[in-house]
């Protein structure tokens, strides 16, 4: 008879554990694994245990291996990703495993040891479905409903492994989904639906110009060539809205400037056979700047002598306001601390940069801002900060301020950096490419794909493969749409991921030639 399975408190999903300290943890629990927490430093919500005297049918292991090698897929990545090491497997504790057959303990081995790229790519749905209770399970070694090991792996989460014989199928599958992405998007960006009303205006300016990325730099013809054409669609629409900067009422029009900044940047790629036009429209942008203050377009200080930080009270993991004289967050209950506003840091950045590209000074009424007043803040932003450091809000932020830092420099991916510069950075984002995939967030995971490349990795870089993996299989499992988000989010959010997603995927045609300006380098060493 099977005892009532007890349960005991669990860490953050995030905290990284060893295979063996993870199992031997487990010896008294087979039912207490960790879910995935939005906020990193919250404990993790658990089910009921059993009433006492429930009986919980358990169907012992049969003697053959068959019945457990259907779950070797599954097992093979969640081992992976918690051991992050096939040697790891040797310091078991099989006590902990004496559920699982000890053949298909050596089959995994094997595999691990012949895939050593095979990793887990998506906790957020469920990884199997129980025969036995014909229910879905959120585990993958047994039910999560009524504990059986007769479990079907999920075929769209099974896991993708990178060989020669597995190359050309993989670079067909990333050809398919990076259309299916960009017809997304050309959908997304000309829906007539009310359910956008209004975000065209706000959000075409900068679809157009992300995506004009996509359209000059993806090495392959066919991907360029439709994202080309797509972008001439879309900008024939935004020209027929708003032909001028001129044109939009004056008392709304710094709501405008930016959009409209990146719009015209799209041009210099799309109409640059007309000079005439593309500085007609500088001009009217450095009008326009003159009768705004630079906080009505930014947050960020460019004579502070220190980075700036988020307001008091402002909780750095969720962004709720508490009051000051709070010790820890009403929200997320983690003790009060003073974080860096990642995200004003590299809008400041990002705007400064796009406007140097333009050929103009992000220069209004009453201050300007320029890329060197956020550089010179780099000593004081370096070290880098953890999940568990920062939680959750500030530690995506601090990975975008990364991520476009490293845009910026090479001017979004148009040459290489210098990779002992940017060595903190390289080490940040290589570190935390398995937190971000747990996290389930494939706009970070793109971006850092694209700046891997950036920093000169190349397809055959073990980290790149995982990113694409991981990518790959998130779009599959929402059904092969050419979307990496549920359908509920925002426009933004919904043309951002499809963007971050095809640079994640997709390789570039990145000049070797690194053309960082010299002014800028002098800040990074």
């Amino acid at each position: 008879m099977v005892k009532p399975l007890t349960r005991s408190s669990a860490k953050s999903f995030a905290t990284q554990s060893r295979i063996d300290d993870f199992f031997t943890a487990r010896v008294k629990s087979r039912r207490d694994r960790v879910k995935l927490c939005e906020n990193s430093n919250a404990l993790v919500k658990l089910k009921s245990p059993p009433s006492v005297g429930q009986v919980i049918t358990c169907p012992p292991s049969p003697s053959p291996p068959e019945h457990h090698d259907s779950l070797l897929p599954s097992l093979v990545e969640y081992l992976l990703v918690m051991g992050q090491d096939g040697n790891t497997l040797s310091s078991f504790h099989r006590s902990a495993l004496a559920a699982i057959h000890p053949i298909s303990i050596t089959n995994i081995q094997a595999q691990i040891n012949s895939s050593p790229s095979l990793y887990i790519t998506d906790l957020l749905s469920s990884l199997s479905h129980c025969r036995d209770c014909d229910k879905p399970s959120s585990y993958i070694s047994f039910c999560s409903n009524c504990t059986s090991q007769n479990l079907a792996i999920n075929p769209n989460k099974r896991p993708i492994a990178f060989n020669a014989s597995s190359m050309e199928s993989i670079k067909s599958c990333i050809i398919s989904a990076s259309k299916r992405g960009l017809d997304a998007f050309l959908a997304l960006l000309t829906s007539p639906s009310s359910k956008y009303h209004g975000q065209f205006a706000k959000h075409g300016g900068d679809a157009l110009f992300l995506f004009r990325f996509i359209a000059e730099r993806v090495s392959d013809p066919d991907i360029r060539s439709l994202a080309s054409s797509h972008m001439k669609e879309i900008m024939s629409q935004w020209d027929q809205h708003y032909p001028d900067l001129l044109s939009i009422s004056s008392s709304h029009r710094h709501n405008h400037i930016l959009c409209f900044a990146e719009a015209v940047h799209a041009k210099l790629f799309l109409d640059s056979s007309r000079p005439h036009v593309l500085e007609q429209h500088r001009a009217h942008i450095r009008e326009s700047l003159r009768f705004c203050r630079l906080s009505q377009l930014l947050a960020f200080c460019p004579l502070s002598p220190t980075p700036l930080m988020l307001a008091p009270g402002i909780c750095p993991a969720c962004l709720r306001k508490n009051p000051i004289s709070a010790s820890n967050c009403v929200s997320c209950r983690r003790p009060s601390q003073t974080a860096l506003d990642y995200q004003s840091l590299f809008f400041a950045l990002v705007w400064a940069g796009l406007f140097r590209n333009l050929g103009l000074d992000l220069a209004c009424s009453d201050k300007s801002c320029s890329v060197e007043q956020v550089l010179v803040h780099m000593s004081s932003i370096r070290p880098y900060k953890s999940l568990e450091q920062i939680g959750l809000a500030s530690f995506k932020a601090q990975s975008y301020f990364i991520t476009h830092l490293l845009f910026v420099m090479s001017n979004w991916g148009e040459y290489r950096l210098d990779s002992i510069l940017f060595a903190p950075e390289i080490t940040f984002i290589i570190s935390n490419i398995p937190v971000v995939i747990r996290l389930g967030d494939p706009e970070i995971i793109g971006e850092y794909i694209q700046c891997l490349r950036i920093m000169g990795a190349d397809e055959s870089d073990v980290h790149v493969q995982r990113g694409v993996a991981y990518l790959l299989q998130k779009e599959r499992s929402l059904k092969s749409k050419g979307s990496w988000i549920k359908s509920t989010r925002s426009f933004y959010q919904t043309y951002h991921s499809i963007y971050c997603a095809l640079i994640g995927l997709n390789p570039m045609d990145i000049d070797p030639v690194d053309r960082m300006p010299i002014t800028w380098r002098s800040y990074f060493q």
